[in-house]
């Protein structure tokens, strides 16, 4: 089942490993402040991708939204 996956724009410090795990999820843009979720819901078969780039955010940064604590 496709998930909806959330960035943290207060955490958030633009060291592009989202992008680098997951190019087709995340964009970083120099007019933004934080990483941008391009696709809403995320598919499932990017569903590893965006897993990998939740383990590799230096600030966890990044969740699934219905993971993130409320």
């Amino acid at each position: 089942m496709p998930r909806e996956v959330r960035v943290d724009e207060l955490t958030c410090e633009l060291h592009g490993k989202c992008v680098e795990s997951a190019p087709q999820v995340f964009r970083l843009d120099d007019s933004d402040d934080w990483s941008q979720v391009l696709l809403h819901p995320v598919p499932d078969d990017l569903y590893e991708d965006v897993e990998r780039a939740i383990l590799t955010c230096p600030r966890q940064a990044i969740a699934w939204a219905d993971e993130q604590a409320t």
